[in-house]
């Protein structure tokens, strides 16, 4: 099934969303969601090999580690850790970049923008993906929001004059 693609799926995926935003923010009212497992994804979803092509929009800035279903951005080159604004890249070297990993910008003193492209792969955001990087002051999620799935805790520990900007 494509229930990332389906009302029910962006629904859910939108509403986590909210609920994930609204408790970083500092509210604690309960916020009801109908929470529920997607289908499993096929083994190939994150396959690279699109027509020979491969994105290296700032991939030079970014360190990974690989895992069996793609790349998780762990942290910034030393290049990367000098720019303000970074876009997180659809491919490295052929492998999807699935999700932005545990404090993975807390080197930068610089970093202003992340822009998260509407074609990405990237599916998570991992605990305190953002934290520490008090310089972040915008998200640009140009990705639909059922595309993306964040941990209780992503927004943990991120600079509070950040926004998140989403369709």
């Amino acid at each position: 099934t494509n229930f990332h693609l389906n009302t029910r799926g962006a629904l859910l995926r939108t509403a986590l969303l909210a609920d994930d935003i609204l408790r970083e923010t500092g509210n604690t009212e309960f916020v009801e969601t109908i929470k529920y497992s997607p289908p499993k994804r096929p083994d190939n979803y994150f396959d690279a090999e699109e027509n020979g092509q491969n994105d290296s929009t700032d991939t030079e800035y970014f360190q990974y580690e690989k895992t069996d279903g793609g790349l998780i951005i762990s942290g910034l080159t030393d290049e990367g850790k000098n720019q303000k604004t970074l876009t997180i890249p659809k491919l490295s070297d052929g492998k999807a970049v699935i999700e932005i990993g545990t404090e993975a910008f807390s080197e930068s003193d610089v970093l202003e923008t992340i822009i998260i492209p509407s074609d990405t792969r990237l599916v998570t955001f991992a605990d305190r993906a953002f934290a520490a990087c008090d310089s972040l002051r915008r998200i640009e999620n140009n990705a639909l929001p059922s595309k993306l799935t964040a941990s209780a805790d992503a927004f943990e520990g991120m600079n509070r004059s950040c926004f998140v900007y989403v369709p």
